[in-house]
C-alpha cells in the first residue's frame, strides 16, 4: 500500500468524539499519522442517533497497513476505544468500533456542462433588460422580501 489511506467506522455512540477517534487511532497506530476525523450524526429506523467517522491519515506506517490488510481479509477490525461496567449486563464491558475500509464514491454528475450558443438564446430575458437605457430614467422594482421600493 503506497498512498494514505482512510478508514470508516460504521456505527459509534454519540457521546463518542472525534477528538477521541483521532487519540484512540494514533495509540492503536503507535504514531501520530491521524490528520483529521469526520463525523456524521444519523438516526436508526427506531429514531436513535448514532454517528459515523472517517478518519484520515497523513501516510502510512507498518501498523496501518497491517489494519488495511487484515481490514482486506477479514471485513473489518474491532478496536476497544473503552473498558467500562455496564449497568444493564451487571459487569465490565469492553466498548468496540467496527473499522471498515473506506473507499470514497466517484463523482457521477450528469447533465453538467455549458449551454450551447443557440440554448442560451432560448432563454428569456427578464423584462428589465429588455427596456431601453434612458439617462435619468430611474426604474423602480419591489423587493419581495422585504416589500420595499429598491431602485436600480
Amino acid at each position: 500500500m503506497n498512498s494514505a489511506s482512510s478508514l470508516f467506522i460504521g456505527y459509534a455512540r454519540t457521546t463518542c468524539t472525534t477528538e477521541q477517534v483521532k487519540t484512540v487511532f494514533n495509540n492503536v497506530l503507535d504514531e501520530d499519522i491521524v490528520t483529521t476525523v469526520d463525523e456524521c450524526i444519523k438516526k436508526d429506523p427506531k429514531g436513535y442517533e448514532f454517528k459515523i467517522f472517517f478518519v484520515h491519515f497523513a501516510r502510512n506506517n507498518h501498523r496501518l497497513e497491517q489494519m488495511v490488510a487484515r481490514i482486506s481479509k477479514e471485513g473489518f477490525v474491532p478496536i476497544v476505544y473503552n473498558t467500562e461496567f455496564d449497568k444493564k449486563v451487571g459487569a465490565r464491558v469492553e466498548r468496540y468500533w467496527k473499522v471498515l475500509p473506506f473507499t470514497p464514491k466517484p463523482a457521477q454528475i450528469t447533465g453538467v456542462r455549458i449551454m450551447t450558443e443557440e440554448e442560451a438564446a432560448n432563454i428569456a430575458r427578464p423584462k428589465h433588460l429588455d427596456a431601453p437605457i434612458v439617462e435619468g430614467v430611474v426604474i423602480a422594482f419591489e423587493d419581495e422580501a422585504t416589500k420595499e421600493e429598491v431602485t436600480a
